[in-house]
């Protein structure tokens, strides 16, 4: 256990979402580097806050667009934030096209359409690489 949250904390754990977006943004791919912390008046929002925000970095693609003209996006993040993806996605300094579902930024719907598709580490005991995938469903 100590050794998977030190894995954690030191960032060599790999992980793949798939998110689909409520448009298509300017970029097919990139980094976003937005600094985030909680926002105290309307919690549980995060917020972009350059003086007291904690760095959060992550790597975007978009994999496609479907005929309702969503984009279809893998997020790779290399910090693990709350909300990182969500705002991340939503923030006009970001890609400025919500998670699809997102009810905290962007609009609700059925449900929140992002999905944590896969996630890689090194077993603490074999040191073995492992993958563990699901499948997106949407």
């Amino acid at each position: 256990h100590k050794a998977l949250q030190a894995a954690f904390a030191h960032g060599s754990v790999r992980k793949r979402y798939i998110a689909l977006l409520e448009k298509v943004p300017q970029k097919t791919e990139g980094e976003i580097s937005l600094p985030l912390c909680l926002n105290p008046y309307e919690r549980p929002r995060q917020m972009i806050e350059y003086t007291y925000g904690k760095p959060a970095q992550t790597i975007f693609k978009v994999l496609g667009i479907n005929d309702k003209g969503q984009a279809r996006v893998a997020f790779y993040p290399k910090t693990g934030r709350t909300h990182q993806l969500r705002l991340h996605a939503a923030h006009a300094e970001g890609l400025g096209c919500a998670i699809a579902g997102d009810d905290l930024y962007g609009h609700p719907s059925d449900r929140l359409y992002l999905h944590a598709e896969a996630i890689r580490f090194i077993h603490p005991a074999t040191g073995q690489l492992l993958t563990i995938e699901a499948p997106c469903p949407f």
